[in-house]
C-alpha cells in the first residue's frame, strides 16, 4: 500500500501553488485503494455469514467480528472525506489495516480454537463410542446369559413337570393294578383248582386258555406297578442274549409278515446281569413292537438288528436296537418317553410303551438313550450294571405237605373278599388242611377264642380290624401266634404297609399269586414250627 505524505502548505501561500495532478492522482489511487477495501469488506461479509453457519457455538467470536465489520464500515464512510484531508485519511486507512491485521488473528486464532474444539469432540465421541460398545458387548452377553438362564428354568420346569405328570400317572396305575389283583387272584387260584381237577378232561385245554390269561393280565398288572416304580424287581442272573432271543422267536411270525430281516450281533461272552427276566423281556418286546411299526412306513428292505456288548471296563452291558425306519424328529426325541404322548393314529398306541422301558431300566440302576435322524432310522441303546453279588436263585416247588401231616393242620383265612377268602379255603382243603375263614381280624379274634390254629392267612387291608391292627392283637394276647402269620396283600406300594411289613418280619404273599406259591409258603411256615 503506497503512503502520501501531505504536504505542508504555509498559511500565507497562494491556492495556484498547489498541485492538481498530484492531488487527482492521489485521488485515483485512493479510489483504488477505496475499491480494495470495498472488495475487502464484501469478503469479509462472505466470510461472516458462512461463519454464522459454521460458528454457532462460537456466538461471541461472530459479535466481535461484526464490531471488527462495524468498525470497517466506519473507517469506508471516513474514507469519503480523505480528498478534504489526505493527512487524515491516510491515517484512518493505517488504523484500519491495523486494525484488518488484528481481525485476521483474531480469524486464525477463532479458526485454531475450532479445529481444537472440533478434535475435542470427534475424541470424546470416539470415547464414548467405545463405550457404548463396551457396554453393548456387556448388554448382549448377559442377555445370552439371561435367555440361557431362562431356557434352563424352562427345561428344568419342563422336567419337573413331566415328574409330577409321571407321580400321577403312577399312583392311577397303582390304584388301578391294586383294585385288579383281588379279582385275578381269584381268577388264577381259581382256574388252576378248575385244571387240577379235570386235567386230561375235555376242558383241560380251555382251563389251561384261562389260567394262562389270568397270568398275561397279572404280567401286565406288574408292568402297570413297575412303571409307576412301585414294584421291586426279582433280581436273578439273567443272560441278556437269551432274553433277546425269546422275544424275537416270540415276534418273528409278525415280522415275517412283513418282510422284515433281523439280524442278532450277539456278544458271544457277554456277563450276565442281575435284573429280572420278565421286566427285561417286556422292554425288548416293546422295543420290538415300536420298531416293527416304524418300519411298516418304510418300503423294503427293512431290517431291524439287536447287537449286544460291554463297555470299556465290562461294567455295564449294552443293548442295542436298530431299525431302518423313518426316525424321529428331533423335537420329538425328547418326549417320546413321557406317558401317554404317541405319534400314532388313535388306537394304535398308548403311549406307554417306552415310559414302561424307561421305567424297568432305571428301576435296574440303568439307562435307555435314543438316537435318530429323520430318514436315517432309530437306535435305542439300553445300558445295565452287571451284578456283583450273588443273587438268590428262585426257590424250587415245595412239595405238598402229606393228607396224614396236612390233616394235623388248622389254618384260619382272613380276607374281607369273600371270594379270595373262598378260593384259599377250596385250595387248602385240597391239600389237607382244616380251613376256617373271617372277614376282618375282628371275627378272627372271635375265631380264636374258639379255637386255636396252626397258621393265620391275614389280608393286610380290612374294614373294622385291619392286618396290622390283628397282628397287634397276636402281640398282645397270642404272642405264640404272631409268627405263625402270612399276610396276603397287594398294597406294596403304601409306605406304611411297607413299614410294617418289614418291621414285623413274617412271611406275606403279593396278590395275584398263583396256587404254587400259596402251597409253597404255607408248606414252608409250617415247616418252620
Amino acid at each position: 500500500m503506497v503512503t502520501t505524505q501531505p504536504r505542508r502548505v504555509e498559511q500565507d501561500s497562494a491556492p495556484e501553488g498547489l498541485d492538481v495532478s498530484a492531488l487527482l492522482e492521489e485521488n485515483a489511487r485512493l479510489r483504488h485503494i477505496m475499491s480494495d477495501l470495498h472488495d475487502t469488506n464484501k469478503r469479509l461479509a462472505d466470510q461472516r455469514k458462512a461463519m454464522l453457519h459454521i460458528l454457532v457455538d462460537y456466538e461471541q467470536d461472530r459479535r466481535r467480528l461484526a464490531r471488527q465489520t462495524e468498525r470497517l464500515d466506519n473507517a469506508r464512510r471516513a474514507l469519503l472525506h480523505i480528498l478534504q484531508d489526505v493527512h487524515h485519511s491516510n491515517q484512518r486507512l493505517e488504523n484500519s489495516r491495523k486494525a484488518m491485521i488484528h481481525i485476521m488473528g483474531d480469524l486464525r486464532h477463532t479458526e485454531e480454537a475450532l479445529r481444537r474444539a472440533r478434535d475435542e469432540l470427534e475424541q470424546r465421541v470416539r470415547e464414548r463410542t467405545a463405550e457404548l460398545t463396551q457396554a453393548n458387548e456387556r448388554l448382549r452377553w448377559e442377555m445370552a446369559e439371561r435367555q440361557q438362564a431362562e431356557a434352563q428354568l424352562r427345561h428344568q420346569q419342563e422336567i419337573l413337570f413331566q415328574h409330577e405328570k409321571l407321580a400321577a400317572m403312577g399312583s392311577l396305575l397303582a390304584s388301578v393294578a391294586h383294585e385288579l389283583q383281588n379279582p385275578l387272584s381269584i381268577v388264577m387260584v381259581q382256574a388252576e383248582l378248575l385244571w387240577e381237577e379235570i386235567q386230561q378232561g375235555p376242558m383241560a385245554e380251555q382251563t389251561q386258555a384261562i389260567t394262562q390269561s389270568a397270568e398275561r393280565c397279572a404280567r401286565i398288572v406288574r408292568n402297570f406297578l413297575t412303571l409307576a416304580r412301585q414294584h421291586p424287581p426279582e433280581r436273578q442272573w439273567v443272560d441278556l442274549n437269551h432274553v433277546v432271543q425269546e422275544a424275537v422267536e416270540l415276534l418273528t411270525y409278525a415280522l415275517q409278515v412283513d418282510t422284515i430281516e433281523v439280524a442278532l450281533q450277539l456278544a458271544p461272552d457277554l456277563p450276565m446281569c442281575a435284573a429280572d427276566h420278565h421286566q427285561l423281556h417286556q422292554v425288548v418286546i416293546n422295543l420290538v413292537t415300536n420298531a416293527h411299526q416304524a418300519l411298516r412306513e418304510v418300503p423294503y428292505p427293512r431290517r431291524l438288528t439287536f447287537t449286544t456288548c460291554t463297555d470299556a471296563a465290562r461294567t455295564h452291558i449294552v443293548l442295542e436296537v436298530a431299525d431302518t425306519g423313518p426316525g424321529i424328529r428331533p423335537e420329538l426325541q425328547d418326549r417320546i418317553f413321557e406317558p401317554f404322548f404317541t405319534t400314532k393314529p388313535l388306537g394304535v398306541g398308548t403311549g406307554l410303551g417306552l415310559p414302561l422301558c424307561r421305567g424297568i431300566v432305571e428301576g435296574h440302576e440303568g439307562t435307555i438313550h435314543v438316537q435318530s435322524q429323520p430318514g436315517q432310522g432309530t437306535v435305542f441303546r439300553i445300558e445295565l450294571p452287571v451284578g456283583d453279588e450273588p443273587i438268590a436263585e428262585p426257590a424250587a416247588p415245595a412239595a405238598v405237605l402229606a393228607p396224614a401231616l396236612a390233616q394235623a393242620k388248622a389254618i384260619l383265612v382272613v380276607d374281607d373278599e369273600p371270594r379270595i377268602a373262598s378260593a384259599l379255603a377250596h385250595l387248602l382243603r385240597r391239600s389237607g388242611y382244616v380251613v376256617d375263614t373271617a372277614a376282618n381280624g375282628r371275627l378272627a379274634l372271635d375265631k380264636l377264642q374258639e379255637r386255636t390254629y396252626d397258621l393265620i392267612l391275614c389280608d393286610l387291608r380290612m374294614p373294622e380290624l385291619d392286618g396290622a391292627g390283628l397282628y397287634r392283637e397276636l402281640e398282645a394276647c397270642y404272642p405264640q401266634l404272631r409268627r405263625r402269620v402270612i399276610f396276603l396283600t397287594g398294597d406294596t406300594l403304601s409306605s406304611e404297609a411297607r413299614e410294617f411289613l418289614e418291621t414285623a418280619g413274617v412271611a406275606r404273599l403279593s396278590k395275584p399269586f398263583r396256587t404254587a406259591e400259596v402251597r409253597r409258603a404255607v408248606h414252608q411256615a409250617l415247616q418252620a414250627f
